[in-house]
């Protein structure tokens, strides 16, 4: 919880804190920052990180070409989510200052741009964010010594990331004007185009300042959607009759038609697991994504690797409705247990250089602890604010777990165990020393057991073959023995 600026400045210092833990060797590691509350994930981790090398390759062609020749080598790396309206008043930098979409002018038909609903996005949305994590840190630092600086200006991380934002863009505008051509000069002179540096008189003291952040938009919503607006709908590729049904339901009239986007057609199958193939593992491997159902964009045909709800502005029956739509369901249960079983592979990997590979690894290979309970980076307030690691059961209660797996099955029982690391968790270090020395002292009184009850038996078994040689050696020296055996006949 945060002790100033609400909540919200507090989840701001515990996101900078989580990123200031990682040593100088992860700094080329991605970060993804979502909402805790209301964003799921519909697609595998290759297909969200080709994404964001893909739109960060795409904003770098736009940003050289806006700044023109001899401007600084400006380059981004931190995508956030795009959203249609701007959460902020119109004067606010992160308003005016927003660059127009480079998204078609005609993507929503003769309507676009007409109305909220059928604008395209071009305003920062707060609740998604992708970067490398050195980037992301220095980003985040920067917004909570801003948001310090001034906690009566900001409500909210929307407002703070907007002000960075707007900042950033109205810089760039700067830049830009320092470095037209002669040709762009009378370009704007004769459409008469109007710089932000004109339009507003809070403009003149933001000329000198160097507040650039490599900030960039996911604007047509690749890597993430927010389900404010209905554009989207869930659509089963394969079938005919879905795909006509998401286009009426949101009065679409999608160019071409729809598809499934390839690259989520050439990742591995939804249901895809190297664990074995045994009874309680029942799943339908050899699946294409086509068929399943997929939350996407009726206009365009974009999939969105996440998507957010956001909750405060939608119906809560309908979202608990939606979670239920998820491709997931109903082998939520079966997927987890398939893989806590399944052997190590990378989530992910991307070719750095023809003879170089970058494999990424979830958090389960970095430390090897029980899969299937896998800790999680959360920083844990009621801990101190620690940011200790927590089992999934631990976060999940079983009353959660209902709700997760979306069906009335029994408390999760982990399928697997393997020791945990003594450094991720103490509590977890105390429970496994505790746990071997019970173990050894069962397997010490078992073998204690084992060699009495062999000792036991050894005794009894000489002490029946005395008796028997006894018994022998007295019939031997018995004379009235044979004075029966002769006095038979």
């Amino acid at each position: 919880m945060g002790d100033e600026g609400g909540d919200e400045y507090g989840y701001l210092k515990g996101a900078l804190r989580a990123l200031e833990g990682f040593g100088w060797e992860r700094d080329d590691d991605l970060v993804l920052l979502v909402s805790g509350y209301d964003v799921w994930f519909q697609l595998r981790p290759q297909v969200l990180i080709d994404r964001y090398r893909r739109i960060i390759k795409d904003a770098n062609q736009r940003t050289r070409k806006d700044l023109g020749e001899g401007a600084p080598n400006i380059t981004n790396s931190i995508i956030f989510a795009a959203q249609k309206e701007c959460s902020e008043g119109v004067d606010d930098l992160g308003c005016y200052a927003a660059p127009e979409s480079p998204l078609p002018t005609d993507i929503y038909g003769s309507n676009t741009d007409t109305e909220a609903a059928m604008s395209r996005p071009r305003y920062i949305q707060s609740e998604m964010a992708m970067g490398p994590l050195v980037e992301m840190r220095e980003f985040l630092r920067h917004a909570v010594n801003k948001w310090r600086a001034k906690p009566d200006k900001f409500e909210d991380l929307q407002a703070v990331f907007a002000d960075i934002y707007g900042e950033q863009e109205y810089r760039r505008e700067v830049i830009r004007s320092q470095h037209m051509s002669q040709l762009q000069q009378l370009s704007s002179w004769f459409f008469k185009s109007q710089s932000i540096l004109e339009s507003h008189p809070l403009n003149i003291e933001k000329k000198d300042d160097i507040c650039e952040y490599g900030l960039t938009l996911d604007y047509e919503g690749q890597l993430g959607k927010v389900t404010d607006y209905p554009d989207s709908d869930w659509i089963l590729y394969a079938d005919a009759n879905s795909v006509v049904a998401a286009a009426k339901n949101v009065n679409a009239n999608p160019v071409g038609g729809l598809m499934i986007q390839s690259d989520i057609e050439s990742s591995r199958p939804p249901f895809f697991s190297l664990a074995s193939i045994e009874k309680d593992l029942d799943l339908p491997r050899e699946m294409a994504w086509e068929n399943i159902s997929l939350f996407s964009n009726a206009w365009t045909g974009v999939t969105p690797a996440l998507i957010y709800h956001n909750t405060s502005n939608s119906d809560k029956a309908s979202f608990g409705d939606s979670w239920k739509r998820l491709w997931f369901q109903p082998y939520a249960r079966t997927l987890l247990r398939a893989h806590a079983r399944a052997p190590s592979l990378p989530v992910a990997s991307e070719m750095l250089s023809p003879r170089t590979e970058k494999a990424w690894w979830d958090i389960v290979q970095t430390t090897p602890i029980d899969k299937s309970n896998v800790g999680f980076g959360v920083t844990d307030h009621d801990q101190g604010g620690t940011g200790a690691w927590m089992k999934w059961t631990d976060i999940c209660s079983e009353e959660h777990q209902k709700a997760v797996f979306a069906d009335d099955g029994p408390k999760w029982e982990d399928p697997v165990e393997f020791p945990p690391f003594p450094d991720m968790h103490p509590e977890w270090a105390e429970e496994a020393k505790k746990k071997e020395e019970e173990e050894a002292e069962a397997a010490r009184k078992k073998q204690e057991e084992e060699a009495e009850a062999a000792k036991k038996k050894t005794e009894e078994e000489e002490a029946e073959a005395a008796k028997k040689a006894a018994e022998e050696q007295q019939g031997d020296s018995n004379p009235n023995h044979w004075e029966d055996v002769s006095g038979t006949g």
